[in-house]
Protein backbone atom coordinates (compact mmCIF):
# COMPACT_ATOMS: atom_id res chain seq x y z
CA UNK A 1 0.00 0.00 0.00
CA UNK A 2 2.86 2.32 0.80
CA UNK A 3 4.35 1.74 -2.68
CA UNK A 4 1.08 2.78 -4.36
CA UNK A 5 1.01 6.04 -2.40
CA UNK A 6 4.63 6.70 -3.30
CA UNK A 7 3.96 6.02 -7.00
CA UNK A 8 0.89 8.28 -6.89
CA UNK A 9 2.82 11.14 -5.31
CA UNK A 10 5.64 10.67 -7.83
CA UNK A 11 3.17 10.75 -10.73
CA UNK A 12 1.54 13.95 -9.43
CA UNK A 13 4.94 15.65 -9.06
CA UNK A 14 5.93 14.63 -12.60
CA UNK A 15 2.68 16.02 -14.02
CA UNK A 16 3.22 19.36 -12.28
CA UNK A 17 6.85 19.54 -13.42
CA UNK A 18 5.95 18.72 -17.03
CA UNK A 19 3.23 21.39 -17.14
CA UNK A 20 5.65 23.98 -15.79
CA UNK A 21 8.32 22.89 -18.29
CA UNK A 22 5.91 23.16 -21.23
CA UNK A 23 4.88 26.67 -20.26
CA UNK A 24 8.50 27.76 -19.75
CA UNK A 25 9.41 26.83 -23.35
CA UNK A 26 6.40 28.63 -24.76
CA UNK A 27 3.94 25.79 -25.23
CA UNK A 28 0.71 27.06 -23.81
CA UNK A 29 -2.31 25.14 -22.74
CA UNK A 30 -4.38 28.33 -22.76
CA UNK A 31 -7.27 28.38 -25.23
CA UNK A 32 -6.77 30.71 -28.19
CA UNK A 33 -9.76 32.83 -27.22
CA UNK A 34 -8.20 33.55 -23.80
CA UNK A 35 -4.82 34.66 -25.19
CA UNK A 36 -3.64 38.25 -25.19
CA UNK A 37 -2.94 39.81 -28.61
CA UNK A 38 0.80 39.27 -28.11
CA UNK A 39 0.30 35.62 -27.18
CA UNK A 40 -1.93 35.20 -30.24
CA UNK A 41 0.80 36.57 -32.52
CA UNK A 42 3.40 34.28 -30.98
CA UNK A 43 1.04 31.34 -31.42
CA UNK A 44 0.24 32.28 -35.03
CA UNK A 45 3.88 32.65 -36.04
CA UNK A 46 4.88 29.42 -34.29
CA UNK A 47 2.01 27.54 -35.91
CA UNK A 48 2.84 28.95 -39.34
CA UNK A 49 6.55 28.17 -38.98
CA UNK A 50 5.81 24.61 -37.87
CA UNK A 51 3.48 24.02 -40.80
CA UNK A 52 6.00 25.55 -43.21
CA UNK A 53 8.82 23.35 -41.90
CA UNK A 54 6.60 20.27 -42.23
CA UNK A 55 5.75 21.33 -45.79
CA UNK A 56 9.43 21.73 -46.72
CA UNK A 57 10.21 18.26 -45.37
CA UNK A 58 7.36 16.66 -47.28
CA UNK A 59 8.21 18.42 -50.55
CA UNK A 60 11.80 17.18 -50.38
CA UNK A 61 10.71 13.54 -50.37
CA UNK A 62 11.52 11.69 -53.58
CA UNK A 63 8.91 9.71 -55.52
CA UNK A 64 5.82 11.61 -54.42
CA UNK A 65 2.56 10.18 -55.69
CA UNK A 66 0.14 12.36 -57.62
CA UNK A 67 -2.24 12.50 -54.60
CA UNK A 68 0.59 13.65 -52.36
CA UNK A 69 1.51 16.35 -54.88
CA UNK A 70 -2.09 17.58 -54.94
CA UNK A 71 -2.16 17.74 -51.14
CA UNK A 72 1.16 19.59 -51.05
CA UNK A 73 -0.08 22.10 -53.63
CA UNK A 74 -3.07 22.77 -51.40
CA UNK A 75 -0.81 23.25 -48.39
CA UNK A 76 1.40 25.62 -50.37
CA UNK A 77 -1.65 27.60 -51.43
CA UNK A 78 -2.86 27.87 -47.82
CA UNK A 79 0.61 28.83 -46.56
CA UNK A 80 0.89 31.47 -49.28
CA UNK A 81 -2.49 32.97 -48.40
CA UNK A 82 -2.09 32.90 -44.62
CA UNK A 83 1.29 34.64 -44.33
CA UNK A 84 0.16 38.15 -45.42
CA UNK A 85 -2.81 37.84 -43.06
CA UNK A 86 -0.50 37.04 -40.14
CA UNK A 87 1.72 39.97 -41.10
CA UNK A 88 -1.25 42.33 -41.16
CA UNK A 89 -2.32 41.11 -37.72
CA UNK A 90 1.25 41.65 -36.51
CA UNK A 91 1.24 45.17 -37.93
CA UNK A 92 -2.04 45.88 -36.13
CA UNK A 93 -0.44 44.69 -32.89
CA UNK A 94 2.61 46.91 -33.41
CA UNK A 95 0.39 49.90 -34.14
CA UNK A 96 -1.75 49.07 -31.07
CA UNK A 97 -4.85 48.54 -33.18
CA UNK A 98 -7.31 45.70 -32.59
CA UNK A 99 -7.18 42.63 -34.82
CA UNK A 100 -9.62 42.64 -37.67
CA UNK A 101 -12.04 39.84 -36.69
CA UNK A 102 -12.55 38.81 -40.34
CA UNK A 103 -8.79 38.41 -40.90
CA UNK A 104 -8.40 36.57 -37.62
CA UNK A 105 -11.16 34.15 -38.63
CA UNK A 106 -9.45 33.59 -42.01
CA UNK A 107 -6.13 32.90 -40.28
CA UNK A 108 -7.75 30.42 -37.91
CA UNK A 109 -9.56 28.71 -40.78
CA UNK A 110 -6.33 28.35 -42.77
CA UNK A 111 -4.47 27.02 -39.72
CA UNK A 112 -7.20 24.45 -39.16
CA UNK A 113 -7.02 23.53 -42.84
CA UNK A 114 -3.29 22.95 -42.40
CA UNK A 115 -3.91 20.71 -39.40
CA UNK A 116 -3.14 23.02 -36.49
CA UNK A 117 -5.20 22.17 -33.42
CA UNK A 118 -6.85 25.20 -31.90
CA UNK A 119 -8.72 25.06 -28.62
Amino acid sequence: MKKFKLVGVFAMVMILVSCAALQSIGITVKPYSDMTPKEKMIFLYKSYNKQYEDYKIQVAKPNLTENEKIILRGRKDALTKIYPLIQSADLALVEAKPFDPANEKLIIDYLRQLGTKLQ
